[in-house]
């Protein structure tokens, strides 16, 4: 995979939390953009090059995830979860779009049920890692 980062947060902090996201993905050919929002959150996943984005020779398949500032949070998402903040928006937004890109990538038919199961999935295991750390 490879990882370009605008948004404005530590970009340490922001590729070992993609990273988390898509653990259990094949993301190989996959290029990933991390970027700034004034909504709470926005994004797209499993796109090829459109000529318009700027995409690594390398990489096939493209996802971008869009995250606003703090004052966004907490929200409310499908499945009845809570993002508390950017990083579990990173990590939900994050395993969305590239399970997007997977669909792609495997020539699945596009639907919004595997991607947000999935990422539930990732933002609980994310959560319960996180309330661990934090006692």
């Amino acid at each position: 995979m490879r990882l370009k980062i605008t948004y404005k947060k530590d970009k340490a902090r922001i590729k070992e939390l993609v990273e988390f996201a898509c653990q259990t993905l094949d993301m190989r050919r996959i290029e990933l953009h991390v970027k700034n929002s004034r909504r709470a959150y926005r994004g797209r996943g499993g796109y090829t090059n459109n000529g318009i984005t700027k995409m690594a020779k390398t990489s096939t398949w493209m996802a971008t995830v869009c995250i606003g500032n703090d004052s966004n949070f907490p929200i409310k998402v499908r499945y009845d979860q809570t993002l508390r903040d950017w990083q579990d928006c990173l990590v939900w937004l994050t395993a969305h779009e590239a399970h997007h890109c997977i669909q792609a990538k495997e020539r699945a038919k596009m639907n919004e049920k595997g991607p947000c199961r999935f990422a539930a999935w990732r933002l609980k295991e994310f959560q319960k890692l996180n309330k661990k750390e934090a006692l």
